[in-house]
């Protein structure tokens, strides 16, 4: 359970998370990753591809560290999110497979996002009666918009490549690769995502703009049609759904820095709470290995 770290001729680092079956972003994982987005700076790196092993990226948190209490440990997510904003070269997330739940924030991190397009993308968090904790409620409506941003997050749903694309969830699919190399397309995935990050548009893109976290929500507050589906009959008397309605109305009318604080708070008051408890006890059989139920 690692990142694997890999300097290419083209001067670009791969950095891989390494986890089977799913890559779960443990505490081994997140301490590999920082430390390869250093060595990339070391190497003087044109351009950054956070990637997974097995044909998937991540599907998020390792929900047995939520029972050990060891998710807050350092490096937390939050520290190897903040690490791959503050990179002074372009970082692309290549999503393959489930990107779920913490999978998803780190992605959302990235400057630029390219998908296969087999990927189904997602933060599930609200199966397991909580709220994305590592920035996913402030950013997610700055990249596709509060209406679009709550549906995915109080639903849980999953997301595939073409609708991500269409919402601006994602920035490219590709779709050559797995049907030609035997090693599932990796080769010809990579030549192809090489091209995309050396490209003189992504070479010489103003990596602030391309930064989530500084964007201004998208579309504004949520709609009366969003507002009301907090209260809908669907959830069950299930109480995250509306505490994430208040993460994502936070978003608009507080900083980004306060939305976070804010964020956390929320998470853990869930956290805390009756039904995260039963719901995680109930689904550990599902979630052991990440949050993309198995």
């Amino acid at each position: 359970m690692t990142a694997l770290y890999r300097f290419t001729a083209k001067k670009v680092a791969h950095i891989t998370l390494s986890n089977p079956p799913v890559n779960a972003m443990g505490l081994a994982v997140r301490e590999a990753v920082v430390a390869g987005l250093k060595r990339a700076n070391e190497d003087g790196a044109r351009a950054v591809v956070l990637g997974g092993d097995n044909g998937l990226f991540s599907g998020g948190a390792d929900i047995m560290e939520f029972t050990r209490g060891t998710f807050l440990a350092r490096p937390h997510l939050h520290d190897v999110i903040f690490g791959v904003e503050s990179m002074k070269m372009p970082v692309t997330s290549f999503l393959q497979g489930p990107t779920m739940g913490g999978g998803l924030e780190l992605a959302l991190a990235s400057h630029y996002r390219v998908a296969s397009e087999d990927c189904i993308m997602g933060l599930p968090e609200v199966h397991l009666g909580i709220l994305p904790g590592a920035g996913g409620t402030q950013r997610l409506p700055r990249l596709v918009g509060c209406d679009a941003a709550f549906d995915i997050m109080a639903t849980g749903r999953h997301v595939k490549a073409i609708e991500a694309l269409n919402m601006g969830l994602v920035d490219r699919i590709l779709t050559t690769g797995a049907a030609r190399d035997g090693d599932g397309g990796q080769a010809h995935f990579e030549e192809e995502l090489e091209d995309f990050v050396l490209s003189s548009a992504v070479q010489s893109a103003d990596l602030t703009s391309r930064t989530v976290s500084q964007r201004i929500v998208s579309g504004g507050p949520m709609s009366a049609a969003a507002v009301a589906k907090t209260q809908a009959h669907s959830f069950g008397g299930f109480v995250a759904p509306s505490i994430i309605h208040l993460a994502v109305d936070a978003s608009t009318r507080m900083s980004f820095e306060k939305g976070l604080e804010y964020e956390f708070k929320l998470f853990e008051s869930l956290m805390k709470g009756p039904q995260a408890r039963a719901m995680q006890v109930s689904n550990e059989c599902h979630y052991t290995y990440g949050e993309y139920r198995l």
